[in-house]
């Protein structure tokens, strides 16, 4: 393992991405139909989190008696539990920009969306994913079952307003002197098949740091977990309709997968691989 490059892991907090709104046309009860809503939103953030001005921008054009809000791409609704960069590029959104959404007010997908009442659920479903990744990361949740109420609402509110420099000053204090286990990643797939485009399939399995005595790298992890998806099975090289990004990056296939974790996880500490599949 080589050491980590805090510039970078800052860098990386501070990524946006540009995203359009637009009312869903059959929810629009006004006369006049409202204007689109443009936004550059964190890409380390939750669609809850950020959406705010959202509602206020749309709501006097919705239905009086209104659901949860939620939002869709191209007919898909979003999970909001994802990571807003991650949302951004399952959906191509480097080539699309500004990734366009869709704003429902009624109608909530319940079969394919967690509700998500207030920003607590949010506060909630972030710690059970940080706790999931420091468990398989160093074999142990207690460093952060063991941060008092106080501490969690430092870390908690570092995601929120999205401070770089807060939320690593806390993370350097409970991980630094930790060895590695396992990687904690998570490979989302886009655009293969008609049972995978409506909800999008999560692939996630225990990573370890090496392979046969040689660093897992973005190869031989992604030849592991989806074999059939990325590489051709005659050839074995990755296929040129396949397009893998993490934090919107398009990495070499020779990138190890430990330095992933230490400079492009997301703040629930998992590394989020995007397998998007272009025409």
């Amino acid at each position: 393992m080589g050491s980590i490059d805090y510039k970078m892991k800052k860098e990386m907090w501070e990524g946006s991405v540009p995203v359009v709104f637009d009312l869903a046309p059959n929810e629009v009860t006004s006369m006049e139909h409202p204007t689109s809503l443009y936004m550059l939103l964190p890409r380390m953030s939750y669609l809850p989190l950020v959406t705010a001005s959202v509602r206020t921008h749309f709501l006097s054009y919705a239905p009086a008696k209104e659901d949860e809000m939620w939002f869709d791409h191209d007919g898909v609704p979003l999970k909001w539990h994802l990571p807003i960069g991650v949302l951004f590029d399952l959906f191509d959104g480097r080539d699309k920009m500004p990734l366009s959404l869709t704003v429902h007010f009624q109608g909530f997908p319940t079969k394919q969306v967690m509700r998500c009442k207030n920003a607590f659920t949010v506060r909630s479903q972030f710690f059970n994913s940080l706790k999931e990744a420091i468990l398989l990361k160093y074999g142990s949740a207690k460093s952060i079952l063991s941060l008092s109420q106080t501490e969690q609402m430092k870390f908690w509110e570092a995601v929120v307003q999205n401070k770089a420099d807060s939320y690593l000053s806390i993370r350097e204090r409970l991980f630094s002197d930790k060895k590695i286990e396992h990687l904690p990643v998570r490979a989302l797939i886009n655009g293969f098949g008609d049972e995978w485009d409506y909800d999008l399939k999560c692939i996630q399995l225990p990573i370890a740091p090496e392979v046969d005595g040689k660093e897992q790298t973005l190869e031989s992890m992604m030849k592991y977990l989806t074999p059939e998806v990325v590489f051709d099975s005659i050839t074995n090289q990755r296929k040129d309709n396949v397009v893998v990004l993490v934090q919107g990056l398009q990495l070499s296939m020779a990138t190890p997968v430990w330095w992933m974790v230490e400079h492009c996880a997301h703040a629930d500490e998992f590394v989020y691989v995007a397998v998007v599949k272009r025409a």
